[in-house]
């Protein structure tokens, strides 16, 4: 594990962290904010990269507007969910801080897999290849492709079809 996957996970397990400290309603609203803002910004980063002259051609996506609108949805949607959490005071009481790790995992690798994706595309369109402290991170390549639930997934299917 080198210093790159440090840098990653650390924010990753802070944000495991704030969400298992609060209200379960609260940590699902904030679940529901990123999952609208990646969404919403995959959508709408072509036509905003285009608009601000990021891309020349009107469905080029751009990696930078991506990460911005991301960014900037995210942070309106957190506060929404704060303000709306706010008047509800939704709560799962004893259920709180699993619900809140179980929905901080979701929202740290939503986020992370957001942002690293964005990062590796603009790190390949200004250097033509990927810094090797990028290429080598384990935790980098994770998020990115999530090999690691791919593989699960594929043991799942397996186990169901009978196979081993």
């Amino acid at each position: 594990m080198g210093w790159f996957d440090v840098v990653l996970i650390l924010p990753l397990l802070g944000i495991i962290w704030l969400a298992s400290r609060q209200e379960a309603g609260l940590a699902l609203l904030a679940a529901v904010a990123t999952l609208a803002a990646a969404r919403l910004a995959i959508v709408l980063a072509p036509s905003v990269g285009y608009s601000l002259g990021m891309v020349k051609e009107p469905y080029a996506v751009s990696p930078l507007a991506r990460l911005i609108l991301f960014l900037l949805l995210w942070a309106l949607g957190l506060l929404v969910a704060w303000l709306v959490h706010g008047q509800t005071r939704w709560s799962l009481e004893v259920l709180d801080p699993l619900a809140g790790v179980a929905l901080g995992f979701m929202i740290a690798l939503t986020a992370g897999h957001i942002i690293v994706s964005a990062g590796f595309q603009i790190a390949q369109t200004a250097q033509h290849e990927l810094p090797a402290y990028i290429s080598n991170s384990r935790a980098a390549d994770e998020l990115r492709n999530f090999r690691s639930y791919v593989y699960l997934l594929d043991t799942f299917e397996r186990y169901q079809r009978g196979g081993a």
